[in-house]
């Protein structure tokens, strides 16, 4: 048995031959995030939030060629803006914020009919609005409901494992949530 001084792609393994590759990732990235707060009155807060995230390239264990092996970094920039309230001398919670976010090498996760590989899309961008509303009926019975709205598309993704044409229209997801109630 030869032990060697790198992992091994498990196709490297199973398919007894493979590719050599001998590679080293370091990603260093500062994340700011700053918001801004005001209270219009006691019931009341706007607020606007700027922030840029980042997740770190990585390996492949699943890939078949030394191309898709490793995957790059992903970086966003999100711009958040909304009210919280709170009424009726606290029996009613009520909240709205509206987002958008650029992402930057979007890592996106596709099945390849043996495992998943991990890719990068170059752009992906999302927006969309949240809403939810918390509220105390009766004590003891407190009625939460929650609704949002989210729209999210690839600006760019020339890697894409299906055709980039578009052909059934736009894709988006909505996400809507019914009211609960909690006694």
């Amino acid at each position: 048995m030869c032990i060697r001084d790198r992992p091994l792609p498990i196709w490297e393994v199973l398919l007894l031959g493979g590719y050599d590759l001998r590679s080293t990732i370091v990603d260093r990235e500062f994340s700011p995030k700053g918001s801004v707060t005001w209270e219009m009155n006691d019931e009341a807060t706007l607020y606007f939030t700027y922030a840029e995230g980042f997740r770190a390239g990585s390996f492949n264990i699943a890939a078949f060629s030394q191309d898709d092996l490793t995957f790059d970094s992903e970086s966003s920039k999100t711009y958040e803006t909304g009210i919280k309230t709170e009424l009726l001398e606290g029996l009613i919670r009520f909240n709205l914020g509206a987002f958008f976010t650029d992402y930057y090498d979007y890592q996106l996760s596709a099945f390849n009919g043996f495992g998943y590989i991990i890719s990068n899309a170059e752009k992906v961008r999302t927006k969309g609005i949240e809403s939810d509303i918390t509220a105390m009926l009766w004590p003891g019975l407190i009625l939460n409901a929650s609704v949002g709205y989210n729209d999210a598309e690839f600006i760019k993704h020339t890697q894409a494992t299906c055709p980039t044409v578009e052909t059934l229209g736009p894709v988006s997801y909505t996400h809507l949530t019914l009211p609960t109630i909690y006694s």
